[in-house]
C-alpha cells in the first residue's frame, strides 16, 4: 500500500470537505443579508407609500371631473402590492445544497478508499 497516495487522498478529501462548507456558509450569509435588505425595503416602502398615495390623490383630484372621483378607492386597493415571504424556499436550498455537498464528499471519500484497496 501506498502511504504517500493515501495521505494525498486525505489531504485532498479535507480540502474538498473545508471548500464544500466555505461555500455553504457564503450561501447562508448571502440569504440572511438579502432577507435583511428585504426586511429594511419593505419597511421603506411602506413609509413611502402614505405620502405616495397623498400626492397621487391630490394630483387625481385635480384631474378628475366630481362625478368619477367614488371610484378611486376600489381603484387603489386593486393597485396594493403583496409581499412574498421566500424564506421557506431559502431553507429548503440550503437543505438541499447541504444534502449534495455530503453526497459528494461521501462518494468522493469511498472512491478514494476503493482506489487505495485495489493497489
Amino acid at each position: 500500500m501506498d502511504y504517500s497516495n493515501m495521505i494525498a487522498t486525505l489531504i485532498s478529501t479535507v480540502i474538498g470537505t473545508f471548500t464544500a462548507f466555505m461555500t455553504l456558509a457564503d450561501k447562508i450569509q448571502d440569504k440572511r443579508d438579502k432577507a435583511k435588505q428585504k426586511a429594511t425595503d419593505g419597511k421603506q416602502d411602506v413609509q413611502v407609500q402614505g405620502p405616495r398615495e397623498q400626492v397621487n390623490k391630490l394630483s387625481n383630484e385635480q384631474k378628475e371631473p366630481r362625478s368619477q372621483r367614488g371610484s378611486r378607492s376600489r381603484l387603489q386597493s386593486t393597485r396594493r402590492r403583496r409581499t412574498r415571504d421566500d424564506s421557506d424556499d431559502d431553507e429548503t436550498e440550503v437543505a438541499t445544497n447541504a444534502r449534495r455537498s455530503r453526497a459528494m464528499i461521501e462518494r468522493m471519500y469511498k472512491d478514494n478508499v476503493d482506489r487505495m484497496g485495489q493497489q
